[in-house]
């Protein structure tokens, strides 16, 4: 009879550490935050400006790397007006201010506009990182990954376009279910009808992918997570 009730006992209290380990784990995904997204722009197209607003009055902040181009390879730019229009609810960053090539560009380059503290380096070439520690709080680049250590110096992207929209939506998507945690920075251009198909998304690609972080309830961030 004694053994019995050991045995009873012994298997309770088990089953009371199962339920209590499950409690926990339960409330580690509950409560812990999932996946924190970034949507950036990088180069300031005339065009970004309509997706910002249309973000703006979903109540999305997005980050927008700007330079001080009027035309940048034959297309309009966004005016300094504009800009600062955006500046009201989104985070300005920079992107030197001619689109130079970090690697080789002076300092002068480097000095922010509009107060910005996030810096996205133009064709995805790192250099002069020194420089760009002394003006900004994070710099991040285009290569493709994930920033499950975050290292605001060195912030890896996603960079999304018409080619690789659906590699990307799949790939952010098993990262996110595997680990529920860390930031993805999403790297776009354009978003228009007739996309350069390596470089923009089309307007139905962008929606997908805001439905996506709807739908994965992740917390969409801007650059400032670096502040």
């Amino acid at each position: 009879m004694i053994e019995k009730k050991k045995k009873y006992l012994m298997i309770s209290s088990f089953l009371v550490l199962l339920v209590i380990l499950a409690f926990i784990v339960y409330s580690w995904y509950e409560e812990t935050p999932t996946v924190d997204v970034s949507l950036t722009f990088d180069d300031g197209y005339a065009s970004q400006y309509n997706t910002l607003k249309y973000l703006e009055s979903r109540g999305i902040r997005a980050t927008v790397y700007v330079t001080n181009l009027s035309y940048f390879e034959g297309m309009k730019m966004m005016t300094r007006e504009q800009i600062e229009d955006l500046s009201k609810f989104h985070e300005i960053g920079w992107h030197t201010r001619s689109h130079a090539n970090a690697t080789d560009a002076d300092e002068s380059e480097f000095i922010p506009g509009y107060n910005a503290t996030s810096f996205s380096y133009p064709y995805g070439r790192i250099g002069n990182q020194d420089i760009v520690k002394k003006y900004f709080k994070s710099a991040r680049g285009i290569s493709w990954g994930l920033n499950e250590k975050v290292d605001c110096n060195m912030l890896e992207a996603v960079t999304v376009n018409s080619n690789n929209f659906d590699a990307a939506m799949l790939y952010t998507s098993i990262y996110s279910s595997i680990t529920k945690r860390g930031w993805v920075i999403f790297a776009i251009h354009e978003v228009k009808d007739n996309p350069r198909q390596d470089i923009d998304i089309t307007p139905e690609q962008f929606q997908r992918l805001l439905e996506r972080i709807e739908a994965k309830r992740w917390r969409v961030i801007s650059l400032n997570k670096c502040a």
